[in-house]
């Protein structure tokens, strides 16, 4: 089972140009590749007790770039790991990325993860994973977004792919592109 938490900025759950959303409504409990998608609103005063506990497990990795972060690569198909090598051998003991089950993905603006990241000290020990893909981002609604950075759901979307989940992927591309025509045919209304 992987479990997907996004961790949100309370500022996001109301907006509609929040992309995070998006991933419950793809993500249905039933679906065949066995993955689950849940809301949890960040607070820097009260970690949300089921996260704490998901981050306590060993398979838990934080999906947020940063220089000690593992980066994963795309293959065609499903992304490709690579790991730091240790006496020339990929240290894959190191970064559990095969056998990871539970992802923690930041919610909000890059500012507001930033923050989110910065003021959790439960989010700084764990393993994290930088997708770094050639997709360019479709999402044109928010202005300051980083040249090489994907919205939530675009990055969900790669990350099913990583994992191999590629129905859940394609479910969740189609419904975001939906809302993209949506929104940008209709002034950010949905």
């Amino acid at each position: 089972m992987i479990k997907i938490f996004l961790l949100t900025h309370p500022r996001e759950v109301a907006k509609v140009t929040n992309t995070g959303r998006l991933v419950t409504q793809a993500i249905s409990a039933g679906n065949s590749e066995n993955v689950s998608a849940q809301v949890l609103l960040w607070s820097r005063t009260e970690p949300d007790p089921l996260l704490l506990s998901s981050i306590e497990t060993a398979s838990t990795l934080l999906l947020y770039p940063s220089e000690e972060a593992l980066s994963a690569l795309p293959a065609g198909g499903p992304c490709k790991v690579e790991y730091p090598l240790l006496n020339n051998q990929p240290d894959t003991a190191q970064y559990p990325v095969a056998d990871a089950c539970n992802f923690i993905i930041l919610d909000g603006t890059w500012q507001q993860a930033r923050k989110i990241y910065n003021k959790s000290p439960y989010l700084k020990n764990l393993h994290k994973l930088h997708l770094v893909t050639q997709t360019q981002s479709r999402y044109t609604l928010r202005r300051n977004q980083k040249s090489s950075g994907l919205c939530t759901a675009e990055s969900v979307i790669e990350l099913l792919k990583l994992k191999g989940c590629f129905n859940c992927a394609e479910d969740l591309d189609n419904l975001y592109q939906q809302i993209l025509i949506r929104m940008q045919v209709g002034n950010n209304r949905v």
